[in-house]
This record gives structure tokens, C-alpha cells and sequence, in this order.
């Protein structure tokens, strides 16, 4: 029974090119690492692939195979939008990759892609996406750009209608049943809360410049 091939991950992958790189003999490095002079020149081959996977973390650097998309130019296209994205703080769904992979798709003329929920998991593992829970508001908005557009574009705006006919309006959520966190005691007493009451409506508050509607 001929014995197992011996795997490696794609970081090990990458301790082997740079052992290569730094003028080791490969006979050297072949030896350091247990594998045939042959395995090794499959890695030296696989090179530029290697290198690419490993490139802005794009895939899990401790998987063993190198599983190319199938449509490899939608999946890079819609990998650096996602990086794009995620870059501005923008929280992005899978169902919002797929739409944007399809749209993708239609520009570089991949007519047969289908966006269905295994290309998305496939995806998701080839990059090392995870769903991560967000917490909180740790970007805030370009106060520059806001002060120019409110001394600019939006009194432009504002001016072509009367203060009756312009609103602002906001949500916010009303957490009727909620007790106060903060409360009067007597020094001994050790203030021990119970479970937090979860209900809420949410309230879409309104009301025109003159302030005289109010919704």
C-alpha cells in the first residue's frame, strides 16, 4: 500500500516558498519538511496560486486544497467590492453579495452564474467570511463633509419650500416595560437587579420647521 500524501496547509505552503526564496538547497528543504523533491516542485510550481490565496487574507490560511471558483472572475470582482465595503464600516449580508455578484456577473458577460446559497457558502470559505455581530459606533460621519452639504446643498434645498412643507423625522425605539438601571437605596442594600423586560414599539417621531405640526 503505497503511503498517504502527506498535506499541507496553505501558510506551511508559504514557510516552504520562503525557504526556497532565502537560498536553501531544495534537496535541504525537501528534507526539513518530510516530502519528496517531487511534492516539492509541485509547490514551486503552484507558486503564483499560492501566493494569490493567501493574498489580503483571502482564504483560511490553514486549508490544505486550493479550490478555485468556477467563475474566478466574479468571485475576485465580488471579493474586492466586499473589501471595498467592509472598508467604509458597511454592514454587508449574503443576500446583498449575491445581488451584487449577479450584477457582476452581467458585466463580465458570465452568463451561466447563479448566485444560490451553496456558490455563497462556497465563497464565504474560499475568503474566510464570518457572520460577526456588531457592536457599537465606533465610525462616525465625516463631519466636514456634513458641514459642507448642510451649509450647501441642503440650504439650497430648504429654500424652495416653506417651512411648513419641510419635515425631519427619526425612530427610536420605546422600551416601555424597561425598569431604571440606576435607583435610591439605603448603603447596605446590595442593589440586585432582575431580568431585563425586552418589550419595545418602535416611534417614528415628526415634525416640520415651523413647529407647528408635530407627529
Amino acid at each position: 500500500m503505497p503511503p498517504k500524501r502527506k498535506q499541507f496547509t496553505l501558510e506551511q505552503k508559504i514557510a516552504i516558498l520562503k525557504d526556497v526564496d532565502t537560498g536553501m538547497k531544495k534537496l535541504d528543504v525537501a528534507k526539513k519538511y518530510d516530502i519528496s523533491p517531487s511534492s516539492l516542485t509541485t509547490i514551486l510550481k503552484k507558486r503564483n496560486k499560492i501566493e494569490k490565496s493567501t493574498m489580503f487574507n483571502a482564504v483560511n490560511p490553514m486549508r490544505k486544497r486550493l479550490r478555485a471558483a468556477t467563475y474566478d472572475k466574479v468571485d475576485e470582482a465580488t471579493f474586492k467590492w466586499f473589501l471595498q465595503i467592509r472598508s467604509l464600516n458597511i454592514p454587508v449580508t449574503g443576500t446583498l453579495i449575491c445581488q451584487k455578484a449577479k450584477q457582476l456577473a452581467v458585466t463580465l458577460g458570465e452568463d451561466g452564474f447563479c448566485a444560490s446559497q451553496g456558490w455563497l457558502e462556497k465563497f464565504r470559505t474560499r475568503h474566510n467570511i464570518l457572520c460577526k455581530g456588531i457592536s457599537g459606533e465606533e465610525m462616525s460621519a465625516p463631519a466636514d463633509a456634513i458641514a459642507q452639504w448642510q451649509s450647501g446643498k441642503l440650504k439650497e434645498i430648504m429654500a424652495s419650500f416653506p417651512p411648513k412643507n419641510i419635515f425631519n423625522a427619526d425612530e427610536t425605539a420605546l422600551m416601555y416595560r424597561l425598569l431604571p438601571e440606576r435607583t435610591m437605596a439605603v448603603k447596605t442594600d446590595k442593589c440586585k437587579g432582575g431580568k431585563k423586560a425586552k418589550d419595545r414599539i418602535t416611534v417614528l417621531l415628526c415634525c416640520h420647521a415651523d413647529g407647528t405640526e408635530m407627529l
